[in-house]
């Protein structure tokens, strides 16, 4: 199933421009930018038997334009627009939530811990003060 244009993430998606971006530009670091080399570099590896082969026979044949090339071989044999089952927007945004609520939980858990925590420090500091004081109030009646 193809990824829908309004479900894609439209940072990674190349479009053509007229403006031709500067090289400074395409030399700027983004996040966005590392994401989209390393998705496509990771497609273009699980792919590349099938894009050897298409590119091979299609050059092979002489009078093709390189670039549309590399875009077709890797939209039909890397199937750079498909997505499987499993990546779907909606399975993406569960899978966040899911990772969200554990570590919420881990959060509250260590929270709770750290409630018991302080509850048995102060426990302990009150017995300490009350057990001074008694000890206190009886060294004030020895010394009467």
């Amino acid at each position: 199933h193809m990824t829908l244009p309004e479900e894609q993430a439209l940072w990674a998606c190349s479009k053509r421009q007229k403006a031709i971006p500067s090289e400074r530009e395409l030399n700027t670091y983004s996040v966005q930018k590392e994401a989209a080399h390393y998705a496509c570099e990771r497609t273009v590896g699980d792919h590349r038997d099938a894009l050897a082969a298409f590119l091979a026979a299609r050059l092979g044949r002489g009078g093709a334009n390189v670039t549309e090339l590399a875009g077709e071989a890797c939209r039909k044999k890397a199937k750079c627009l498909v997505r499987r089952p499993g990546e779907s927007p909606e399975n993406r945004v569960k899978a966040q939530e899911e990772k969200a609520k554990q570590i919420s939980d881990r959060v509250d858990e260590l929270i709770k811990k750290e409630e018991k925590r302080a509850k048995r420090r102060k426990r302990d500091f009150d017995k300490a003060a009350r057990h001074s004081e008694e000890a206190a109030r009886r060294g004030d009646e020895v010394e009467l």
